[in-house]
């Protein structure tokens, strides 16, 4: 029976996380998008289970705080102006 693979961050990094993490650096990931949404479309991401895929998305979606632009874009406008 094969061993699930591994999903690695570091030293070098899977072809998946390399993946992941270009689409959040590049702002390919809407705020409002769901890990099973991006899981779908990367066939490198589905050589994982949903569940690791899922850890490791939600811990790059708050290193890349889009959790935090939402909450801003709600108390800021484009120029700034607080709306609170």
């Amino acid at each position: 029976m094969d061993k699930p693979p591994i999903w690695k961050r570091t030293p070098l990094p899977c072809e998946a996380h390399k993946i992941l993490v270009n689409m959040f650096e590049t702002n390919k990931i809407a705020r409002d998008a769901t890990p099973a949404e991006i899981y779908r479309l990367s066939p490198k991401c589905q050589e994982f289970k949903i569940e690791v895929f899922r850890n490791h998305f939600n811990q790059l979606r708050n290193k890349y705080g889009l959790e935090c632009k939402d909450f801003l874009s709600l108390c800021y406008n484009r120029n700034f102006t607080c709306l609170i």
